[in-house]
């Protein structure tokens, strides 16, 4: 869900409808990244404790090291992601990313 608003945030700037990508995705590569592997994690996580329940009737996952150790790391990584989503709204909520004037000054730099 929060890539889902951090996707329609970036749809309704300035160079996004212009076309420059690119230009967007290299300066909110970290949110980007943060969110694919926060993402990712949470899916193997998921698969691995539907795994133990439902084929080795093994209700108590956390005496499986690797699930502990997956769940550990992604308890580490949800700071950053959540840090690196807020820091780039925040940055997308400048004019710079929505008008063409401002955007023409700030790249003329």
């Amino acid at each position: 869900s929060t890539f889902a608003v951090f996707f329609l945030i970036l749809c309704h700037t300035y160079p996004f409808r212009i076309g420059l990508i690119s230009v967007l995705t290299s300066r909110f590569k970290f949110p980007i990244l943060t969110h694919q592997l926060y993402i990712s994690l949470g899916i193997i996580i998921g698969g691995m404790r539907l795994r133990m329940i439902f084929v080795s009737a093994n209700t108590n996952v956390w005496t499986n090291g690797l699930y502990s150790t997956a769940s550990f790391v992604h308890k580490i990584v949800a700071p950053c992601f959540y840090a690196s989503q807020f820091r780039a709204a925040l940055a997308l909520g400048e004019e710079k990313y929505y008008t063409k004037d401002t955007w023409i000054a700030t790249q003329a730099r």
